[in-house]
């Protein structure tokens, strides 16, 4: 809520310098004016002098004829200019608000609602995009809701045959309960397990931040998402399969290689016939992968999804020894057929099915499979360690320099000198040691 806050007010304080650039020619006509009205007092003042006695001998400068003239048609001109203007707003000093002249006959009532906006337009400001703002958190939150219950009604029928619980709670009543999770206003989970050849299955449906104004302006026209459903489950397959392959957008490639080490070192791009230009295929054995998809049944619900294919990533080496983990990622927005959810789910369980029963063909596959397995853990594990030394290095160093940062005496400062020439000493005789016995 409090990320809800900060882009709230970063959208107003946006909307407000727009308002106050649009009314940045009105305050400036208004200056305008001003002067215009100044200058007319001024010429008013000239015109009935005030006489005081006092200065009654001065007071014959103001009969001149050539000066009445000439102020006479400065006043002409004034009045016929004045009268082909519009209403000039007159500021009074003491209020900052702009009047009208009701003595003018062109003045308009009409220019009340002008008069008003111009008065609050900050208020007027902050309240239309509060209520914009709300009503984009009702839409945004109902739109996703929608979206999640489509998958659900679509889906719940086949995970209720197939999976002996689904759902969080411990007792599921499909007529009563709703299974769907409910985790944010654009993300719901759905949990279930107990399947052949699967142990637990969880779907998590992330969608676009429909709720969110700011993340739906920069999506319009900076950084575009897309409502994604992803099935995650480990599976229990009838033999031991050490395979690794993918299936993602070709723009995605670099992405997953730097995610997935497995992809990275166990795999090769193959392109088959069966997938479109904008997916690629890793795979390690390319045989198994490409008798599994010559399946006719499997390959037709696969041309029905295929468009929303994010991703379909399959490993041995997830979760532990004796289980596999198989992710599917579909994205896709404004699904219109609501088949497609239905079909999501049953591709899914389709691939899952086939790889469990499937047999890698070959015993000297497994052999280097294993192989390259071992060599790549110990290869890990080297790594890992030369980690957590410069790791241990960099603590020790860093206590160190906290210690003769710190005030000693001159007897401290020689112990610690002392301490650190017999550490640096014991470490090269270590590597002597270990120089001359290899």
């Amino acid at each position: 809520m409090k990320s809800y806050s900060i882009k709230f007010l970063l959208i107003s304080i946006l909307f407000l310098s727009l308002f106050q650039n649009v009314y940045l020619i009105e305050d400036e006509d208004l200056k305008i004016e001003d002067e215009i009205d100044d200058n007319k007092k001024d010429i008013k003042k000239k015109k009935n002098p005030i006489r005081n006695p006092r200065f009654q001998e001065d007071s014959d400068e103001f009969d001149d004829p050539n000066l009445l003239h000439t102020q006479n048609m400065r006043d002409k001109n004034i009045k016929n200019q004045y009268q082909q203007q519009e209403p000039i707003p007159i500021r009074d000093t003491n209020n900052s608000e702009p009047q009208y002249d009701d003595d003018n006959e062109d003045y308009d009532k009409n220019d009340l609602i002008h008069l008003l906006l111009y008065k609050y337009i900050y208020e007027v400001a902050m309240g239309s995009f509060l209520i914009i703002f709300i009503l984009n958190t009702i839409y945004g939150k109902s739109k996703n809701k929608g979206i999640a219950i489509k998958w659900y009604n679509k889906s719940k029928d086949f995970f209720i045959e197939n999976y002996a619980h689904i759902g969080a709670e411990r007792e599921f009543n499909p007529k009563k309960s709703d299974a769907l999770i409910y985790d944010s206003y654009n993300e719901y989970k759905f949990f279930a397990s107990g399947r052949i050849y699967v142990n637990w299955m969880l779907v998590d449906i992330v969608l676009k931040r429909r709720q969110d104004l700011l993340s739906m302006l920069s999506g319009m026209f900076l950084f575009p998402e897309k409502d994604k459903i992803m099935y995650e489950a480990v599976i229990v397959p009838q033999n031991d399969i050490p395979v690794v392959f993918c299936i993602c957008k070709k723009k995605n490639a670099k992405t997953m290689k730097k995610n997935y080490s497995e992809i990275d070192n166990f795999t090769e791009a193959i392109s088959p016939s069966f997938l479109n230009e904008n997916l690629v295929m890793f795979t390690e054995n390319t045989e198994f992968i490409i008798n599994i998809f010559k399946q006719p049944e499997l390959l037709s619900e696969y041309k029905k999804i295929e468009n929303y294919i994010d991703t379909i990533f399959f490993t041995d080496r997830r979760n532990s020894k004796d289980n596999y983990a198989i992710v599917l990622s579909y994205e896709g927005s404004n699904i219109k057929d609501d088949e497609i959810y239905k079909n999501f789910t049953i591709f899914a369980h389709m691939l899952i099915d086939s790889i469990s029963v499937s047999v890698i063909k070959g015993g000297n596959y497994k052999k280097e499979a294993e192989q390259r397995r071992k060599e790549f853990d110990a290869q890990r594990s080297k790594e890992l360690a030369e980690k957590n030394q410069e790791a241990m290095r960099n603590k020790k160093e860093e206590e160190k320099n906290e210690q003769r940062n710190k005030p000693m005496t001159r007897e401290q400062a020689q112990k610690l000198e002392e301490k650190e020439r017999k550490e640096a000493l014991k470490n090269k005789r270590k590597k002597m040691f270990k120089f001359v016995k290899a």
